[in-house]
């Protein structure tokens, strides 16, 4: 065992939670921000860099993303609108607010302010006038939500220490319209995410989802299978593949394997439009 998991084992767990929040913060305060360039799944981006997490991530150029390689082939066109529920600091959501184009709208959904804070100065730094960022976090009833603090936070009901409104996504296509895409990654809360979507499924979006089984899923009552029999009894289309892996594969072909730790699943309705010619999909770096 190691020195860290003796103390986490003798320290309760509040102390401890208290303890590791403490030096979040203060990273976050003393960390010197940045201004970088990266291209990222074929655009280029101005980032501001204002935490180590986010220097892991996006200290680097990003391949393609599987996931928008294959939506393009449905419903993510230009003057889609988007709901990219769990954006992070927003460099996906501007992805996608690309895609679209001007016509286009991506609502970026994030529930920790300090994510919120940076997604807004990256929007700004690009002039991404057809993106919008909303402090929450997705859930199946509106709110409120604990949360952990953390640069990748997640809910937790139970002892969270933040506070942050919860809002469900048949609620944001209430004010902003049914969106044609939705993302979803939103650390084990995306199967309470799609049961606040009854009307917004019903309108058959393309879907991507994160899927967190062993990383926060069943904490928070769900599974693997529960979510995907939700989206099969609305008619959908699931395809899956895995990180790092631009090989997307029918649910039928997907070895049971892949499904027993986190992977990403695609939703679709709609017929897929052929495939480029003479293009490849090299796949980005991706975060738990």
């Amino acid at each position: 065992m190691t020195i860290k998991s003796v103390a986490k084992a003798i320290v309760p767990r509040p102390i401890w939670r208290w303890l590791h929040e403490w030096k979040l913060r203060r990273h976050v305060r003393d960390f010197v921000p940045t201004l970088v360039e990266r291209s990222i799944a074929g655009h280029r981006f101005k980032l501001r860099i204002a935490d180590g997490l986010a220097a892991n991530w996006y200290g680097h150029d990003w391949g393609g993303l599987t996931e928008v390689d294959f939506l393009k082939r449905h419903r993510l066109k230009s003057g889609a609108r988007v709901f990219d529920c769990g954006a992070h600091q927003g460099v996906v959501a501007m992805v996608l607010a690309r895609e679209v184009g001007p016509a286009g709208k991506v609502i970026a959904v994030e529930a920790m302010r300090h994510n919120c804070e940076v997604a807004r100065e990256n929007f700004a730094l690009n002039q991404m006038a057809n993106g919008l960022v909303l402090e929450a976090a997705v859930a199946e009833q509106n709110g409120m939500l604990q949360f952990s603090f953390g640069m990748n936070s997640s809910a937790q009901p139970e002892d969270g220490s933040v506070q942050v409104p919860a809002v469900t996504i048949d609620e944001l296509s209430a004010r902003y319209g049914f969106p044609d895409v939705l993302f979803l990654d939103v650390e084990g809360s995306e199967l309470g995410a799609l049961r606040g979507a009854t009307k917004t499924l019903a309108t058959r979006p393309s879907c991507f989802v994160e899927v967190h089984v062993n990383h926060g899923l069943e904490r928070m009552g769900g599974s693997s299978d529960e979510l995907i029999r939700l989206l099969q009894n609305l008619d959908y289309q699931i395809h899956v593949f895995i990180e790092n892996s631009p090989v997307v594969l029918p649910l039928s072909d997907c070895p049971p394997s892949v499904l027993q730790d986190r992977y990403f699943l695609l939703a679709t309705s709609d017929p897929p439009a052929p495939p480029p010619a003479h293009t490849a999909s090299t796949a980005a770096p991706r975060h738990p």
